[in-house]
């Protein structure tokens, strides 16, 4: 397979139409653990942890994504513990996660341009440009068409800049701006490893959010829960809404 070499994080890009999801942090874990860049561990519930593996001088550079998970690994061992959860590298109680998952989905996005897998955003000025060319090149035309033409095809053309307007109306809800989009190599590539075996290791979960919410904990958890650490271990608690502000209470 020409892609098969990919990282685990460019291949959650391509699963997911140039967008990075927070899969992508369980899979290049799971990859790190593989290489022997994380110790893995997988306990009797199910849960795989993963610890911090001393770099020397015979190991091999990490790459930007994985110095970004072994960043985020020494972020959440504290209170005792030595290792971390898979789950618990997405958000958790009080850290700034949102901060550390902007420069994840960058590296990525770095990585997958440099291969010629996406093209950046287009930028709203740019695409309102774009629409105002093509939108002057069809009403100009047919504005002089209306002015200059017989009665009979004057009547047809007024009947195509009705319908021409009303699609505008339908052309408003189009957002102006638009994410990192797959080049004709990065289809290729989604398309590849959409078929490939190891695809199931990559692919989506059914309720696969964004970096919109807390909702975004590995793996999905049910809503208003997330990872904590205390007495020397990980728990998943619940984190609803705190009780309405009193006076005198915090």
């Amino acid at each position: 397979m020409k892609y098969r070499m990919l990282t685990a994080g460019v291949v959650n890009l391509l699963m997911g139409d140039g967008e990075t999801t927070p899969k992508g942090i369980e899979t290049t874990a799971l990859e790190m653990v593989r290489t022997g860049r994380l110790q893995g561990e997988e306990k009797a519930d199910g849960t795989v942890t993963v610890r911090i593996v001393p770099q020397t001088a015979d190991s091999a550079p990490l790459w930007p994504v994985e110095e970004l998970v072994v960043e985020r690994i020494r972020r959440r061992c504290r209170g005792g513990v030595d290792r971390v959860p898979i789950g618990a590298l997405g958000p958790g109680d009080g850290d700034e996660f949102w901060v550390w998952w902007r420069g994840f989905q960058d590296s990525v996005r770095h990585e997958a341009t440099a291969l010629g897998f996406i093209r950046p955003a287009r930028n709203k000025y740019v695409t309102l440009l774009y629409r105002g060319a093509a939108l002057a090149a069809w009403f100009v035309p047919l504005w002089a068409g209306i002015l200059f033409s017989p009665e009979w095809l004057r009547i047809i053309l007024k009947a195509v800049l009705l319908l021409s307007l009303l699609g505008l109306v339908r052309l408003s809800d189009v957002p102006l701006e638009s994410g990192p989009r797959l080049t004709a190599a990065g289809r290729q590539a989604a398309r590849e490893w959409r078929t490939h075996d190891h695809a199931g290791e990559h692919r989506l979960p059914k309720r696969q959010v964004g970096a919109a919410g807390p909702e975004s904990a590995l793996p999905v958890l049910e809503p208003q829960r997330i990872w904590s650490s205390y007495g020397r271990s990980w728990h998943v608690v619940n984190a609803g809404p705190l009780d309405t502000p009193r006076w005198g209470h915090l």
